[in-house]
């Protein structure tokens, strides 16, 4: 579930439609939850979708760590991807804004994070656009990313979060209210041998 001061719109760049704040929403905001109409799908049963279902599923959904397939029932499904992200996961249930947002700023995530089986061309246009998406990343850039979430997550105390009462992974409020790590990336990549091709 996106927070519920986002909006859908339609971008004028010929992308399509993409999600953005509608009040300023501090670094530390919980912008997006796994909720409980969020449609999960194993492996194998994507594996027996018709191929005119599977492809929806995989342009609009992502894999979590362990192989299954989400796909948002709400305007989540419909952010788009930037090499320089409004917000990045909090394993894969949650995504924290790891920056101020403004009024009007597009919310975006990395597709990297997505566990993408192939890898996309990438015209974002921020300036560390990284070209393609998918793939190996560096470790050190993986260890960046960590340490944005660690930060907006320490930045989180006093914020109001209204996406934490319908979040399906109860560990997310633990990360929040300071009684759990960060999940790392090793517990949210996905291993090769789950690819569910």
């Amino acid at each position: 579930m996106m927070h519920p001061a986002t909006e859908l719109f339609v971008r004028t760049d010929g992308v399509g439609v993409g999600v953005r704040a509608t009040e300023a929403l501090p670094l530390g905001t919980l912008l997006w939850v796994r909720d409980a109409l969020d449609l999960v799908l194993e492996p194998n049963a994507i594996r027996r979708l018709a191929p005119a279902l599977r492809a929806p599923v995989r342009r609009l959904g992502y894999r979590n760590a362990r192989g299954q397939w989400i796909v948002c029932w709400d305007a989540g499904k419909h952010v788009n991807h930037s090499c320089d992200p409004t917000m990045r996961g909090v394993g894969h249930d949650a995504m924290v804004a790891v920056r101020a947002v403004r009024v009007g700023d597009e919310i975006t995530c990395d597709y990297a994070e997505c566990n993408l089986d192939e890898t996309l061309s990438c015209l974002c246009g921020a300036p560390s656009c990284r070209g393609s998406i998918g793939g190996p990343i560096a470790e050190a850039t993986w260890k960046r990313w960590q340490q944005e979430v660690e930060a907006a997550v320490a930045r989180a105390d006093h914020l109001p979060q209204p996406l934490l009462k319908v979040c399906e992974d109860p560990r997310v409020a633990q990360v929040f209210a300071g009684g759990r790590p960060v999940p790392t990336l090793s517990d949210v990549a996905i291993s090769p041998r789950e690819s569910d091709s």
